[in-house]
Protein backbone atom coordinates (compact mmCIF):
# COMPACT_ATOMS: atom_id res chain seq x y z
CA UNK A 1 0.00 0.00 0.00
CA UNK A 2 1.39 3.11 -1.04
CA UNK A 3 0.17 6.75 -0.78
CA UNK A 4 0.86 10.70 -1.60
CA UNK A 5 -0.28 13.19 0.49
CA UNK A 6 -0.77 16.45 -1.10
CA UNK A 7 1.07 19.45 0.10
CA UNK A 8 0.20 21.92 2.30
CA UNK A 9 1.34 25.72 2.10
CA UNK A 10 4.50 26.68 3.93
CA UNK A 11 4.91 30.19 5.68
CA UNK A 12 6.86 32.71 3.34
CA UNK A 13 10.10 32.14 5.93
CA UNK A 14 10.95 28.68 5.04
CA UNK A 15 11.04 28.98 1.33
CA UNK A 16 15.04 30.40 1.69
CA UNK A 17 15.98 27.68 4.47
CA UNK A 18 17.31 23.97 2.81
CA UNK A 19 14.78 22.03 1.38
CA UNK A 20 15.53 18.78 3.36
CA UNK A 21 13.60 15.52 2.47
CA UNK A 22 13.94 12.65 5.22
CA UNK A 23 13.46 8.90 4.02
CA UNK A 24 13.13 6.66 6.74
CA UNK A 25 13.63 2.77 6.20
CA UNK A 26 13.29 -0.20 8.37
CA UNK A 27 11.08 -1.85 11.47
CA UNK A 28 9.69 0.91 13.05
CA UNK A 29 9.75 -1.35 16.51
CA UNK A 30 10.68 1.58 18.76
CA UNK A 31 9.47 4.49 16.78
CA UNK A 32 7.24 5.73 19.26
CA UNK A 33 9.91 6.37 21.58
CA UNK A 34 12.12 7.90 19.23
CA UNK A 35 9.71 10.34 17.31
CA UNK A 36 9.97 13.33 19.48
CA UNK A 37 13.56 13.71 18.74
CA UNK A 38 13.66 12.75 15.01
CA UNK A 39 11.00 15.66 14.49
CA UNK A 40 12.96 17.95 17.15
CA UNK A 41 16.16 17.21 15.01
CA UNK A 42 14.71 17.59 11.54
CA UNK A 43 11.88 20.14 12.12
CA UNK A 44 9.88 21.17 9.19
CA UNK A 45 11.51 18.48 6.51
CA UNK A 46 9.54 17.01 4.44
CA UNK A 47 9.06 13.12 5.35
CA UNK A 48 8.50 9.51 3.48
CA UNK A 49 8.80 6.31 4.54
CA UNK A 50 8.70 2.87 3.11
CA UNK A 51 8.84 -0.05 5.54
CA UNK A 52 7.08 -3.56 5.76
CA UNK A 53 3.67 -4.26 6.00
CA UNK A 54 2.23 -5.38 9.69
CA UNK A 55 -0.36 -4.60 12.10
CA UNK A 56 1.60 -1.78 13.18
CA UNK A 57 0.71 -0.29 10.22
CA UNK A 58 -2.22 2.23 11.86
CA UNK A 59 -0.52 2.72 14.89
CA UNK A 60 2.89 4.18 13.11
CA UNK A 61 0.48 6.28 11.44
CA UNK A 62 -0.96 7.68 14.35
CA UNK A 63 2.84 8.61 15.61
CA UNK A 64 3.38 10.63 12.60
CA UNK A 65 -0.37 12.23 13.06
CA UNK A 66 0.36 12.93 16.88
CA UNK A 67 4.34 14.85 16.28
CA UNK A 68 2.80 16.55 13.18
CA UNK A 69 5.26 15.28 10.84
CA UNK A 70 5.24 16.83 7.78
CA UNK A 71 4.47 13.70 5.83
CA UNK A 72 4.54 13.66 1.62
CA UNK A 73 4.52 10.13 0.84
CA UNK A 74 4.68 6.46 2.55
CA UNK A 75 4.35 3.08 0.98
CA UNK A 76 3.98 -0.49 3.23
CA UNK A 77 5.14 -3.50 1.17
CA UNK A 78 6.02 -7.00 1.69
CA UNK A 79 9.45 -7.81 2.53
CA UNK A 80 10.94 -9.69 -0.14
CA UNK A 81 12.95 -12.88 0.30
CA UNK A 82 16.35 -13.28 -1.46
CA UNK A 83 17.65 -16.43 -0.54
CA UNK A 84 19.68 -16.86 -3.94
CA UNK A 85 21.37 -13.88 -3.32
CA UNK A 86 21.90 -14.56 0.39
CA UNK A 87 23.52 -17.73 -0.46
CA UNK A 88 25.85 -15.75 -3.27
CA UNK A 89 27.28 -14.18 -0.32
CA UNK A 90 27.86 -16.94 2.48
CA UNK A 91 29.76 -18.96 -0.78
CA UNK A 92 31.66 -15.49 -1.55
CA UNK A 93 32.82 -14.99 2.30
CA UNK A 94 32.48 -17.84 3.90
CA UNK A 95 35.72 -17.85 5.57
CA UNK A 96 35.48 -14.15 6.20
CA UNK A 97 32.28 -12.37 7.60
CA UNK A 98 29.33 -12.81 5.71
CA UNK A 99 26.72 -9.96 6.76
CA UNK A 100 23.81 -11.08 4.23
CA UNK A 101 20.84 -9.66 6.32
CA UNK A 102 21.80 -6.22 5.22
CA UNK A 103 20.20 -6.99 1.83
CA UNK A 104 17.09 -6.26 2.59
CA UNK A 105 18.18 -3.60 4.40
CA UNK A 106 19.48 -1.78 1.55
CA UNK A 107 16.36 -2.46 -0.50
CA UNK A 108 13.87 -0.63 2.03
CA UNK A 109 16.48 1.98 1.88
CA UNK A 110 15.97 1.99 -1.97
CA UNK A 111 12.45 2.19 -2.05
CA UNK A 112 12.31 5.26 0.22
CA UNK A 113 14.11 7.21 -1.66
CA UNK A 114 12.86 5.89 -5.02
CA UNK A 115 9.36 7.44 -3.40
CA UNK A 116 11.09 10.70 -2.63
CA UNK A 117 12.16 10.88 -5.92
CA UNK A 118 8.29 9.92 -7.54
CA UNK A 119 7.37 12.66 -5.66
CA UNK A 120 9.72 15.29 -6.47
CA UNK A 121 9.46 14.17 -10.36
CA UNK A 122 5.40 14.47 -9.88
CA UNK A 123 5.70 18.43 -8.47
CA UNK A 124 9.03 19.76 -9.63
CA UNK A 125 10.40 19.67 -6.62
CA UNK A 126 13.84 19.51 -5.76
CA UNK A 127 15.87 18.86 -2.20
CA UNK A 128 18.99 19.99 -1.52
CA UNK A 129 19.70 17.77 1.23
CA UNK A 130 18.16 14.24 1.38
CA UNK A 131 18.76 11.68 4.83
CA UNK A 132 18.22 8.19 4.87
CA UNK A 133 17.31 7.71 8.66
CA UNK A 134 16.39 4.84 10.65
CA UNK A 135 13.13 4.80 12.90
CA UNK A 136 14.63 4.14 16.09
CA UNK A 137 17.18 6.55 16.25
CA UNK A 138 17.47 9.13 19.29
CA UNK A 139 18.55 12.45 17.15
CA UNK A 140 20.41 14.97 19.78
CA UNK A 141 21.15 17.77 17.58
CA UNK A 142 19.47 20.34 15.56
CA UNK A 143 19.05 21.11 12.17
CA UNK A 144 21.29 23.97 12.21
CA UNK A 145 24.27 21.71 13.66
CA UNK A 146 23.26 19.07 11.16
CA UNK A 147 23.56 21.56 8.17
CA UNK A 148 26.92 23.57 9.92
CA UNK A 149 29.06 20.04 9.23
CA UNK A 150 27.59 19.38 6.05
CA UNK A 151 30.01 18.66 3.11
CA UNK A 152 27.75 19.57 -0.04
CA UNK A 153 30.20 17.56 -2.51
CA UNK A 154 30.28 14.31 -0.13
CA UNK A 155 28.19 11.62 1.37
CA UNK A 156 27.94 12.62 4.80
CA UNK A 157 27.41 10.29 7.75
CA UNK A 158 26.73 10.18 11.58
CA UNK A 159 28.12 7.46 14.04
CA UNK A 160 25.97 6.11 16.45
CA UNK A 161 27.84 6.51 20.06
CA UNK A 162 25.59 2.74 20.33
CA UNK A 163 27.59 1.23 17.10
CA UNK A 164 27.04 1.36 13.47
CA UNK A 165 27.83 4.19 10.72
CA UNK A 166 24.80 3.11 8.71
CA UNK A 167 21.72 4.63 10.61
CA UNK A 168 21.80 8.05 9.80
CA UNK A 169 23.57 9.17 6.04
CA UNK A 170 22.65 12.65 4.30
CA UNK A 171 23.88 14.64 1.12
CA UNK A 172 22.50 16.24 -2.06
CA UNK A 173 19.48 14.51 -3.73
CA UNK A 174 22.14 13.35 -6.57
CA UNK A 175 24.55 12.41 -3.66
CA UNK A 176 21.68 9.56 -2.08
CA UNK A 177 19.95 8.56 -5.18
CA UNK A 178 23.56 6.71 -5.98
CA UNK A 179 21.28 4.13 -3.33
CA UNK A 180 19.09 3.48 -6.26
CA UNK A 181 22.33 0.88 -7.61
CA UNK A 182 23.78 0.05 -4.40
CA UNK A 183 22.31 -3.14 -4.05
CA UNK A 184 23.56 -4.18 -7.53
CA UNK A 185 27.25 -3.21 -6.29
CA UNK A 186 27.19 -5.30 -3.04
CA UNK A 187 26.28 -8.52 -4.84
CA UNK A 188 29.21 -7.77 -7.26
CA UNK A 189 31.15 -6.89 -4.51
CA UNK A 190 33.18 -10.04 -4.20
CA UNK A 191 33.81 -9.67 -7.75
CA UNK A 192 36.22 -6.46 -7.56
CA UNK A 193 37.46 -6.45 -4.19
CA UNK A 194 39.16 -9.67 -2.17
CA UNK A 195 36.74 -11.87 -0.74
CA UNK A 196 39.00 -11.67 2.65
CA UNK A 197 38.05 -8.10 3.45
CA UNK A 198 35.03 -9.29 4.79
CA UNK A 199 31.46 -8.06 3.94
CA UNK A 200 30.48 -5.87 7.06
CA UNK A 201 27.32 -3.63 7.27
CA UNK A 202 28.40 -0.23 7.57
CA UNK A 203 31.96 -0.22 6.04
CA UNK A 204 30.28 -1.35 2.67
CA UNK A 205 28.45 2.12 2.38
CA UNK A 206 31.44 4.52 2.63
CA UNK A 207 32.97 1.62 0.31
CA UNK A 208 30.82 2.22 -1.89
CA UNK A 209 30.40 5.79 -2.19
CA UNK A 210 34.40 5.99 -2.40
CA UNK A 211 34.04 3.62 -5.12
CA UNK A 212 32.48 5.96 -7.17
CA UNK A 213 34.91 8.89 -6.30
CA UNK A 214 32.68 10.76 -4.03
CA UNK A 215 34.10 12.20 -0.80
CA UNK A 216 32.74 10.70 2.68
CA UNK A 217 32.28 13.05 5.49
CA UNK A 218 31.97 11.66 9.09
CA UNK A 219 30.04 14.14 11.33
CA UNK A 220 30.22 14.41 14.81
CA UNK A 221 26.87 14.41 16.33
CA UNK A 222 25.13 13.06 19.29
CA UNK A 223 23.27 10.00 17.74
CA UNK A 224 21.98 6.76 19.43
CA UNK A 225 19.98 3.77 18.13
CA UNK A 226 16.98 3.39 20.58
CA UNK A 227 16.73 -0.48 20.73
CA UNK A 228 13.63 -3.06 21.54
CA UNK A 229 15.43 -4.86 23.84
CA UNK A 230 18.84 -5.05 26.27
CA UNK A 231 20.20 -8.00 24.49
CA UNK A 232 23.31 -6.30 23.28
CA UNK A 233 22.86 -6.05 19.34
CA UNK A 234 25.85 -8.21 18.17
CA UNK A 235 24.69 -11.40 20.29
CA UNK A 236 21.16 -10.80 18.78
CA UNK A 237 22.33 -10.66 15.23
CA UNK A 238 24.71 -13.60 15.82
CA UNK A 239 22.18 -16.17 16.87
CA UNK A 240 19.39 -14.64 14.72
CA UNK A 241 21.61 -15.25 11.60
CA UNK A 242 22.82 -18.48 13.12
CA UNK A 243 19.34 -19.67 13.06
CA UNK A 244 18.54 -18.24 9.41
CA UNK A 245 21.63 -20.14 8.18
CA UNK A 246 20.47 -23.15 10.05
CA UNK A 247 16.68 -22.84 8.43
CA UNK A 248 17.64 -21.78 4.85
CA UNK A 249 21.44 -22.76 4.48
CA UNK A 250 22.33 -26.05 6.35
CA UNK A 251 25.19 -26.81 3.97
CA UNK A 252 26.81 -23.56 5.38
CA UNK A 253 25.60 -24.35 9.03
CA UNK A 254 29.06 -24.76 11.43
CA UNK A 255 30.81 -23.09 8.66
CA UNK A 256 29.77 -19.33 8.13
CA UNK A 257 29.25 -16.62 10.89
CA UNK A 258 31.91 -17.22 13.26
CA UNK A 259 31.30 -13.99 15.10
CA UNK A 260 34.50 -12.97 16.19
CA UNK A 261 36.22 -15.57 15.26
CA UNK A 262 35.65 -14.67 11.64
CA UNK A 263 37.21 -11.32 11.99
CA UNK A 264 39.83 -11.83 13.33
CA UNK A 265 40.72 -13.83 9.75
CA UNK A 266 39.71 -10.58 7.43
CA UNK A 267 42.23 -8.73 4.94
CA UNK A 268 43.45 -5.46 6.03
CA UNK A 269 43.06 -2.20 4.31
CA UNK A 270 39.71 -3.17 3.10
CA UNK A 271 38.45 -0.41 0.50
CA UNK A 272 36.97 1.39 2.89
CA UNK A 273 39.88 1.75 5.08
CA UNK A 274 41.80 5.37 4.97
CA UNK A 275 45.08 3.29 3.38
CA UNK A 276 43.16 1.64 0.57
CA UNK A 277 44.14 2.77 -2.71
CA UNK A 278 43.62 6.77 -2.96
CA UNK A 279 40.81 6.94 -0.18
CA UNK A 280 43.04 8.83 2.35
CA UNK A 281 41.48 11.54 -0.29
CA UNK A 282 37.84 10.78 -0.09
CA UNK A 283 37.73 10.58 3.66
CA UNK A 284 36.95 13.67 5.70
CA UNK A 285 36.06 14.61 9.43
CA UNK A 286 33.42 17.48 10.27
CA UNK A 287 35.01 18.91 6.43
CA UNK A 288 38.24 18.41 6.83
CA UNK A 289 40.52 16.09 4.97
CA UNK A 290 41.48 12.87 7.78
CA UNK A 291 45.51 12.51 7.37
Amino acid sequence: MSRFIAPQAKPIMEISMARIAVCLSGHPRTFKLTAKKIKQALGEADFYFSTWSSDYNETLLSIFKEHEFNLQGYEFISEPLQLENERQILADFTNSFPDFFILNQWFGVKRSIQLMNDYSQALSKNYDIVVRCRFDLDCNFSTLELLDKFKPDSFNYVKATTGGSDQFLYGSQETMNHFLGFERWLLDFSKKFDPRNGFFASPLVRAYFMDKQIPVNRVSLNLKVHRADRTPPGVAREQRTRDYISKYFPEFEGEAWHGPRLINHVVRPGPWDKSFANNNLLMFVDGKLLI
